[in-house]
């Protein structure tokens, strides 16, 4: 479990987005408060608990990045390179020699 909260931090530290690193912390904090109790009183958190503080949230926020993710790939679509314009039929002959000679280096 130690592992799965070091690597959720590490989830944190590379969110650029305040609320969602602010999300992920609270989940982290949520999940090491359980584990406390847990040495401290030997009582197992109920599935309710556990289904509240960290899956829910946790669900929430991988929405939230896959959202994040999604909008930014949609940026870069937007961005069509110079060369995928097309060639005028009359000149496709001419690029494609010049594309062949500068593949063999010429």
């Amino acid at each position: 479990m130690r592992d799965w909260v070091e690597k959720l931090g590490d989830v944190q530290d590379i969110l650029d987005d305040p609320e969602m690193r602010g999300s992920a912390g609270q989940i982290k904090d949520d999940v090491k408060e359980m584990l406390r109790d847990l040495k401290r009183t030997s009582k197992v958190p109920t599935q309710e608990t556990i289904k509240n503080y960290v899956l829910n949230p946790l669900g929430e926020l991988n929405s939230r990045v896959e959202d994040e993710l999604t909008r930014l790939g949609d940026d870069q679509q937007k961005l069509v390179p110079i060369d995928k314009d097309p060639v005028p039929e009359a000149y496709s002959e001419l690029v494609q020699k010049y594309y062949e000679e500068l593949g063999k280096g010429k």
